[in-house]
């Protein structure tokens, strides 16, 4: 073990180490900082030395940067001077080769004259007037390439093709819809687009806006419904001449086909069918049957009756479904060439005319509808009816198709639609009117006691009215503020009208002189309006409002049959035994009292007198419905024939008279034979 003295020893030894080790550290730090004050030193004195330049260096990269720009700019306005020079060669020749070029060179124009505007100097601005000129020769140029290209390639659709498209939104045809490709080819439309968007921009100008709503307006819109209207016509005038004066309707049907109405051939025969004037006798009369009517009927179910006047009115639903049609395709054909901000301003420019023409046309119907019924003819009311029933139906489109435009715009053709419901309102009225006061005309009354002409008309008149039940009850709704359902309305309308039908019958009635043939026709009349209710479907609208209807005519009726037997009481007197003869056995042989014989001759004398009488004139009387017919006879052989028999042969044996043959003209089966020929002209 170490001792005391060793270890002191060892650590001084190891204190002495550790000193002289720091003294060496201590010469590297001194050493290395005398280095760094030095390196210091000498880069102070380094950038005092580069500084200036640096600056200097810096001003003078700012120096060369101006100079860059001002040679930039005075190139710049060394070829705006040169713009006139370079460009008037692309802008005399037109846009018609190279449309990028001449788009190019108008582009360099614009910046020249902005260019020069900004200087305004005295060289500044003799150099911008050439320029301006320039660049209003190159818009020119556009204006007018827009305005040829849209007039070559602008032509109206032929009405043969609207037809298609018309069949096609109706009827659900399978056909081309009216593209965009079919109004103006692609190339065409990229070229009028572009053009318009320059002239919008660059170009300034807006009148070509204008230029495009008045072409596509005059040479599309109404050129194609003027079209559409000749082709109409002519067509009708066609079917006019190969079918003895029929002649086409208001509605067109699919493929060209029209829907026809009957119409007199030449102005010379000017006349309304008699079906809807009820002060003419219609052809429907006489003898014929209520099936051979309805058979009438039938074979022109769904035409519309038309005068002269109404030419005025044909095609218009046609019409409006191809304005409709070509409205739709125009509002397509916007979106490819204009603008979009000018778009709808456009537009209403665009359809103003057509719309006029339409709004035109259509208060011509009312006025012709107007001054019709003024007239007292009532054709036009019923050729008005399809018309507002179809813009009822197509108000929703229309809506839809005008939903960017003014209010004004909008409602135009729902002012029309207003306008002709309101007249067909009061044509409905002052046809209820004409028939309560149709004149007592003895010439007018049938001498058969058929069907008058009144009762033909106004059945007729119903039956056309009732295919469009809700368009005319609406058309009174509207006109009276009423809130009832449509056809209810016009339930309402139809038994009124049928009152004072009713009303003015009996009244017409009491001009026969013979009671009897009053009797039989207001019978036969009663019967006519019954069953036509049945067969022409009126009964389901009349049941509406009076669910008894059918029993009323049939009171009637019988009231009728009642007060016609009256006929019969005088003949039947005569064979009544009003003085109680003893039984014929005990007056075989037997010698009569004179006022006795006298007596049963005057009896057989008034009754074959009477039943002769009668005979002549009815048989000239007729009773188209058989089974009424038959009823009728059967009624009078029951009230007549059983007495008669009773009466033969009671005094047939009776010594009465020397010349029986005189008195005793007719056997009961004679009787009842004579009486089976009653209402049979032909007898």
């Amino acid at each position: 073990m170490l001792s005391l003295q060793e270890k002191l020893a060892q650590d001084k030894q190891r204190v002495d180490f550790l000193q002289s080790k720091l003294s060496r550290s201590q010469q590297l730090t001194d050493t290395m900082v005398t280095s760094l004050s030095s390196l210091d030193t000498r880069l102070q004195q380094l950038e005092s030395s580069i500084l200036p330049v640096y600056r200097e260096t810096g001003i003078l990269q700012q120096l060369k940067d101006r100079v860059d720009k001002t040679l930039v700019s005075l190139n710049d306005a060394i070829a705006h001077y040169q713009v006139e020079t370079d460009t008037e060669g692309v802008i005399r020749a037109g846009p018609w080769e190279n449309l990028d070029e001449y788009f190019h060179a108008l582009g360099k124009i614009h910046d020249a004259i902005k260019f020069f505007k900004e200087v305004s100097t005295e060289v500044s601005n003799a150099e911008l007037q050439p320029l301006e000129q320039l660049f209003e020769m190159g818009r020119d140029a556009l204006r007018s390439q827009f305005r040829e290209q849209l007039n070559r390639h602008s032509r109206a659709v032929s009405p043969r093709r609207l037809v298609e498209l018309i069949a096609e939104s109706e009827e659900g045809v399978e056909t081309e819809p009216l593209t965009v490709e079919e109004q103006l080819p692609g190339a065409v439309r990229e070229q009028l687009c572009r053009i318009a968007g320059w002239l919008l921009g660059p170009g300034g100008s807006s009148d070509y806006l204008t230029v495009y709503a008045r072409t596509r307006s005059e040479g599309v819109l109404l050129r194609s419904l003027q079209d559409l209207r000749e082709h109409i016509r002519k067509s009708s005038v066609s079917s006019s001449s190969t079918t003895g004066g029929v002649v086409a309707s208001p509605s067109v049907v699919a493929r060209g086909s029209y829907k026809l109405s009957k119409e007199t051939p030449t102005k010379k025969q000017r006349r309304v069918t008699s079906a809807w004037n009820p002060g003419r006798r219609p052809s429907l009369m006489g003898s014929q049957t209520l099936n051979q009517l309805h058979a009438k009927r039938n074979s022109t179910a769904g035409l519309e009756f038309w005068d002269d006047g109404d030419a005025e009115g044909t095609g218009y639903t046609s019409v409006v479904d191809a304005w409709l049609v070509l409205v739709r395709a125009e509002t397509e054909l916007l979106g490819e060439t204009i603008p979009s901000k000018e778009r709808s301003a456009v537009f209403d420019k665009l359809i103003q005319k057509s719309l006029d023409s339409l709004v035109a046309e259509g208060e011509n119907i009312g006025s012709l509808l107007q001054k019709g019924v003024a007239a007292g003819s009532y054709s036009r009311l019923l050729s008005v009816l399809p018309v507002v029933k179809h813009l009822v139906d197509v108000k929703p489109s229309l809506e839809a198709l005008l939903q960017s435009s003014p209010p004004a715009t909008r409602h135009r053709l729902d002012e029309v639609t207003r306008s002709l419901q309101e007249r067909v309102a009061l044509g409905l009225s002052d046809y209820v009117d004409t028939v309560r006061n149709d004149p007592e005309k003895q010439s007018n009354m049938p001498r058969d006691g058929t069907v008058h002409e009144l009762t033909s008309n106004t059945l007729m008149f119903l039956v056309s009215v009732a295919e469009y039940a809700t368009t005319a009850g609406g058309s009174i709704n509207s006109n009276s503020s009423s809130s009832r359902p449509p056809k209810l309305t016009l339930a309402i309308y139809i038994i009124n009208l049928l009152g004072c039908l009713s009303l003015n019958l009996e009244l017409k009635a009491k001009g026969y002189d013979d009671q009897a043939l009053a009797s039989i026709f207001l019978l036969n009349n009663y019967n006519y309006v019954r069953k036509s209710l049945t067969n022409f479907g009126l009964i389901k609208l009349v049941v509406l409002h009076s669910k008894d209807i059918e029993n009323e005519y049939e009171e009637k009726m019988s009231s009728q049959r009642q007060l016609y037997s009256r006929c019969w009481e005088k003949a039947a007197t005569f064979i009544d035994d009003l003085y109680k003869p003893l039984h014929p056995l005990n007056l075989v042989g037997a010698k009569l009292k004179d006022k006795d014989r006298q007596n049963i001759k005057d009896k057989f004398k008034g009754f074959n007198d009477e039943l002769e009488d009668l005979f002549a004139v009815q048989k000239h009387w007729a009773i188209p419905d058989t089974n009424i017919r038959d009823s009728i006879l059967v009624r009078n052989k029951s009230n007549i024939i059983g007495d008669y028999e009773t009466f033969y042969e009671k005094y047939v044996n009776v010594a009465f008279t020397k010349n029986p043959d005189k008195y005793i003209k007719y056997t009961p089966q004679q009787v009842e034979n004579i009486m089976d020929h009653f209402f049979d002209i032909s007898a």
